[in-house]
């Protein structure tokens, strides 16, 4: 159940940055005045700070989940990106140096989410469900983009436009939360 719900919010991580970062800093730039060319080259930078963070830092969290419990290892995962999530959605601006901390943490957080996800889920599977717990963990990362795209999109609008990384943030957080209380009753493999 811990692995499903990873996948329902490790899966949509990466859709929220695509979609949502993409419109806040083109709204954000067109507001300061540039051009469209400048605010598609301010989203350029920020997924690159995003990408190449989570990027760097996979072979350090890989070499962490095969070192340690995958359920610990969720739960640093998801506490990165609940840090990462939080921090550039209450930011009154999603570009420049300012940002750049919060989205170094944010890609930290996103790559290690969907990582320990996968790397927990596939811990649990045995040789004859496979395929459906394949099949359910694919679907509710399905499930979790649909839901991450629609809520998002009427909070980016109706609340502020880091709604949609709030929100992210605090789904991590509850998944985090899960962990530390599995963590706690000693419910997890060694």
């Amino acid at each position: 159940a811990l692995s499903y719900g990873a996948a329902f919010v490790g899966r949509t991580d990466l859709v929220v940055v695509v979609i949502f970062l993409s419109l806040w800093i083109t709204h954000a730039s067109m507001e300061q005045g540039m051009t469209s060319e400048e605010a598609l080259i301010q989203v350029g930078i920020m997924f690159a700070v995003i990408q190449g963070a989570g990027l760097l830092f996979m072979p350090i969290m890989g070499f962490l989940v095969d070192r340690m419990n995958r359920v610990v290892a969720l739960a640093i995962a998801t506490g990165l990106a609940l840090v990462g999530y939080l921090w550039l959605g209450l930011l009154d601006q999603p570009m420049g140096p300012h940002a750049y901390p919060a989205a170094v943490i944010l890609g930290m957080g996103q790559a290690s989410a969907i990582l320990t996800a996968m790397a927990l889920v596939g811990q649990e599977v045995t040789e004859t469900n496979t395929g459906a717990v394949s099949g359910l963990f694919t679907l509710c990362g399905a499930v979790g983009i649909l839901l991450a795209t629609k809520i998002g999109g009427v909070l980016f609008d109706v609340w502020m436009p880091g709604a949609p990384f709030v929100i992210t943030g605090l789904a991590n957080g509850a998944i985090l939360l899960a962990a530390l209380v599995i963590i706690a009753m000693g419910l997890h493999r060694d």
